[in-house]
């Protein structure tokens, strides 16, 4: 294997640099490189409560009280955890909020399983992770002029410009290598009119990935435009992308970056609006573009372009000459050997919910479950699985990484899907604290269910608490919205047959004190709707 020539500049540099959305971008960035990875550091406890300790992560700036929460039960809790006291920990990445003491932290033990990254370190963290790098952003971004890098990347659509004698096209593209959201930060490319034969290559390779070499041209609202400068490669195969730390100059020949000479300074920019003021029905979006050999860094924020209706990628009547020159398909990657139930659940392949192997992966408050079954959970009892915290379906995070892990592990091991195993146990906040199995309305044997309306707790037909409760003629209590859609739906008869009308309903006082001490006493219960508790809280006068 030949040996690689370190590259000067690279998309991933630009990108964590100059991003338009800056918290957004490291929010992914972090969950897509660093959330899950374990790290040995050197901290000074702050101080202590309960499970948890606030630590000074050497070397500290002084910023901050404390720039690091660590989380930890009995069996993890590193040793000398003494306020005051400075000790070693080994711990897993959770999360990094907007702030610097907003880092999560949970403590593991180390193991030939969970082994620490000493590439990763706090320094570098810090640096990446900086909650001013909006602000640097628009600054940094004017020392980038016309430096030239490169990315791997798929041709979402292309545009072809007629009435501009600077520009002949523009494209959007999905990069893939290094690592980007392009629904966060849209990548444009456009190209010069002297480059025009360029549209055929694309034109002839619709399914490709190219590896591109581009300049930054204008970022402004939620997207990066660069200009266009050559093609280095074009991948014949099905190109895979490779997940690389956060840290590391990747060292694959197929993943050249290559080392791009800076073009001398030009004049400043001069802009050009596209039309054709002798058609006024061939009228294209404003979109302004620099005339050739001009750059000026940045222009004042325009008002949103709304891109027209892209052209299809099309077979080319003719071909360019020359092409860039295909590469040969990569060396067949090894297959990911079957892990161990355990190993597969400390990757988080596994749902906590139902213990099957999952194929949709989402997390809730830092549990995994898979996509169908936490939704059908939440909306039905309104409270996670695990935790029994309030919870709703706008809690509910993607999981594009795990996804994808996932997703490479079943085609290596398909005897994999599906498969369950012995159900995980809930996660506690202490050992001293007993949580109880999780139930549903189901589960609630039905005794309890007329005891509970009989008492007029809960509404016969809802089977959950109420807020607005009626006593009707067959001498039940029912909530009014339910009672009041199941007459309208059974010809005004209620569930036990008694003919009723809505005038005939009147409020019960009782009822309402009876549902809400209920609920009181037992706010994990599956018949407490969810949000009860804040109704409580707004109705203290009961």
């Amino acid at each position: 294997m030949s040996v690689l020539s370190p590259f000067s500049y690279s998309f991933d540099e630009y990108i964590r640099q100059c991003p338009v959305n800056a918290l957004k971008l490291q929010s992914k960035l972090f969950d897509a490189k660093l959330k899950g990875k374990i790290i040995k550091w050197n901290a000074q406890v702050v101080s202590i409560w309960e499970t948890s300790a606030y630590l000074l992560i050497n070397p500290s700036s002084g910023e901050t009280p404390y720039n690091a929460t660590l989380h930890f039960t009995p069996d993890t809790i590193p040793e000398n955890l003494i306020p005051g006291k400075s000790t070693w920990i080994t711990a897993k990445m959770i999360n990094f909020g907007d702030n610097l003491n907003q880092l999560q932290l949970e403590a593991v033990k180390e193991s030939s399983v969970n082994v620490h990254d000493l590439s990763i370190t706090y320094v570098r963290i810090k640096e990446i992770f900086n909650p001013h790098a909006q602000e640097a952003a628009d600054k940094i971004y004017e020392q980038w002029g016309n430096i030239q890098f490169s990315f791997i990347g798929k041709v979402k659509y292309l545009n072809e410009l007629n009435n501009d004698s600077n520009y002949c096209a523009w494209f959007e593209v999905n990069v893939v290598q290094p690592f980007h959201d392009n629904d966060l930060e849209k990548v444009i490319i456009v190209i010069k009119t002297a480059d025009i034969d360029i549209i055929s290559t694309i034109k002839d390779n619709p399914n490709s990935h190219f590896e591109f070499i581009v300049s930054p041209l204008v970022r402004r609202e939620n997207r990066h435009e660069l200009l266009f400068w050559r093609i280095a490669q074009i991948f014949s195969h099905s190109f895979i992308p490779q997940l690389l730390p956060i840290n590391l100059i990747p060292d694959n020949e197929q993943l050249i970056q290559r080392r791009s000479a800076t073009p001398p300074n030009v004049p400043d920019t001069k802009w050009k609006v596209i039309g054709d003021d002798n058609n006024p029905n061939i009228r294209p979006p404003t979109y302004p573009l620099p005339v050739i050999n001009s750059f000026v860094q940045p222009i004042p924020p325009l008002p949103p372009y709304v891109y027209p209706k892209p052209s299809p990628i099309v077979d080319p009547k003719h071909n360019s000459d020359p092409k860039p020159i295909l590469i040969p398909p990569i060396e067949k990657v090894p297959l990911i050997p079957v892990m161990s139930d355990k190993e597969e659940a400390e990757h988080h392949y596994i749902c906590e919910l139902t213990a099957k192997m999952m194929s949709d992966p989402v997390s809730v408050g830092g549990n995994y479950f898979e996509r169908a079954e936490i939704q059908a959970y939440i909306e039905q009892n309104g409270q996670h699985p695990l935790t029994f915290d309030t919870a709703s379906v706008s809690d509910i995070k993607e999981e594009p990484v795990l996804k994808a892990e996932i997703e490479r592990y079943l085609k290596d091991n398909p005897q994999r899907r599906n498969q369950t195993q012995p159900k995980p146990k809930p996660k506690t906040v202490s050992p001293d604290v007993v949580r109880p199995v999780p139930r549903t309305l189901n589960d609630v044997p039905q005794v309890e269910i007329d005891r509970l309306i009989k008492e007029h707790v809960i509404c016969p037909i809802t089977k959950q608490t109420m807020t607005n409760p009626q006593l009707a003629p067959d001498g039940n209590v029912y909530e009014y919205a339910a009672v009041q859609k199941y007459l309208g739906d059974h010809s005004l008869n209620l569930p036990s047959g008694v003919h009723c009308e809505l005038n005939q309903l009147k409020e019960d006082a009782g009822a309402i004190f009876a549902s809400i001490s209920f609920a009181q006493e037992n706010p994990n219960h599956p018949c407490v709707k969810a949000g009860y508790q804040q109704f409580i809280q707004q109705n203290t006068q009961y």
